[in-house]
């Protein structure tokens, strides 16, 4: 049985939150337009970043970079301390095999974020999961809109139909989002991160007591 630490609501923006609990060298599975390392830490306060995506990489910054699938990570056992998983759960074919992967390869620490589905649900009350084609390209639109972006930072958005990947396959409550978790014999702490888009942080430690 994993152990649980306590929820708190903390009012703070969920890729400083990622960052902020990242050490060591890091996978980022799901790493997208690296925005964690470009916006908001500037080195990465980490020894050694790698990204990991499916899709072609197409920004130019000076990190590692594999093409590859989170389900089977092309890594050996516990050869980063930590691993990022930030808002993919809700993104891949099956979360309890990413997770899996996830504790295979890390040494120490997962850092995991996922929407908040009541509060997604609110602001987003169309269309239902899986996604219908065309809702990624609106909600970049929109996302560029609200927040006066100018430049482009997503791929692939006018072949989405292509990458299912980049549409939600399913959104969390905290008892899902839980029942999920407790299956890693890992020690699980989490809290509630409030910002334009409400989410649940999860930082997942091996202890001495967890075993794979």
């Amino acid at each position: 049985m994993s152990a649980c630490g306590r929820i708190p609501c903390i009012a703070m923006e969920r890729l400083v939150w990622i960052a902020s609990l990242a050490f060591g060298t890091v996978l980022d599975v799901g790493a997208a337009d690296a925005s964690v390392w470009i916006y908001y830490t500037q080195p990465p306060p980490v020894e050694r970043l790698v990204l990991l995506d499916c899709d072609l990489w197409r920004h130019k910054v000076k990190f590692s970079f594999v093409r590859g699938d989170g389900h089977r990570l092309p890594f050996k056992d516990r050869c980063f301390d930590t691993v990022v998983l930030g808002d993919v759960l809700e993104h891949c074919v099956d979360p309890l095999m990413l997770l899996g992967e996830a504790k295979r390869v890390c040494s120490s620490r997962i850092v995991v974020t996922v929407p908040d589905e009541g509060v997604w649900k609110t602001k987003h009350p169309k269309p239902s999961y899986p996604c219908k084609p065309g809702t990624w390209r609106k909600a970049v639109a929109d996302f560029k809109q609200t927040y006066c972006l100018d430049h482009a930072t997503f791929m692939d958005v006018v072949d989405e139909d292509k990458f299912p990947h980049l549409l939600h396959q399913r959104i969390f409550t905290l008892d899902s989002l839980m029942d999920l978790l407790t299956q890693l014999n890992m020690v699980i702490y989490l809290a509630h991160l409030h910002h334009a888009q409400t989410h649940f942080g999860v930082c997942l430690e091996r202890s001495e007591e967890t075993v794979d």
